[in-house]
């Protein structure tokens, strides 16, 4: 062979030492997802009647699998959560009042703003979430969810809610993330000791926007902005075990 021809086939073809040394792939996972209120369960402090101070987001009466419902943690660290009409499972919602004005009241409001807000609750049955752990600063945090340290150590996150209603006039969110839907508060995450639980909580308000629907003015694409509401909520997620070549962060 030409020196010519071995450069060709050597280039493109990494060192087997080097390949050796690169870290594994770390796959999607399978997550479990829990509120920590299911309806029906007896009342308590978070779980009575809805009011401004109990959880407005709560499951519809047993645990999120991964099966139909997709939730996992991708390899990324991010954490998705998904389900759609046909999958059975359903998501209560009850935002209650507004705080302060309703930004799109008289000029583009979706036409199911008031289904959505005097919905007692509100029961979806498409839904999604996604979450992303943050820095003290804001930024992602590397890594993610597994970037976290499994301390218990509570980190700020941005959660956003997604959602579409029968009428399918449009699709909505529910976003708490301070950076992007001020004046919407972060969401707390905290990853358990043993790194296979993070519990997700907020006790702020989420921004409830609007996109691509009939009541948006041209040429306003959208989203409207249909209100800032106090939502408690907990949720926490819980995979089988930590894939190869993931660890927990030292302190």
């Amino acid at each position: 062979m030409c020196a010519a021809a071995a450069l060709a086939l050597s280039v493109g073809r990494l060192d087997p030492v080097v390949e050796a040394a690169k870290p594994p792939k770390v796959p999607d996972v399978p997550a479990s997802t829990t509120f920590r209120c299911m309806a029906g369960q007896p009342v308590s402090a978070f779980c009575g009647t809805v009011s401004n101070t109990t959880d407005r987001i709560r499951d519809d009466g047993s645990i999120y699998d991964y099966s139909p419902v997709v939730a996992k943690i991708w390899s990324s660290g991010f954490y998705a959560f998904h389900f759609e009409p046909l999958s059975g499972r359903r998501l209560n919602l009850d935002l209650g009042d507004p705080i302060g004005t309703v930004p799109c009241e008289g000029v583009n409001c979706n036409p199911d703003h008031s289904t959505v807000v005097n919905s007692h609750p509100l029961t979806l049955d498409t839904a999604s979430i996604e979450l992303k752990p943050l820095t003290e600063t804001g930024a992602e945090l590397p890594g993610l969810l597994w970037g976290m340290k499994c301390t218990d150590e509570a980190y700020p996150a941005k959660v956003h809610y997604s959602f579409s209603l029968p009428s399918r006039d449009g699709h909505w969110g529910l976003n708490f993330n301070n950076a992007v839907y001020p004046p919407s508060t972060n969401a707390v995450i905290r990853r358990a000791i043993d790194g296979v639980h993070w519990t997700v909580e907020s006790y702020g308000a989420g921004e409830l926007l609007s996109w691509a629907h009939s009541g948006l003015r041209r040429p306003q694409t959208g989203p409207s902005h249909e209100g800032v509401y106090a939502v408690n909520f907990s949720f926490t997620i819980t995979i089988a075990g930590l894939p190869s070549g993931v660890t927990c962060p030292q302190p």
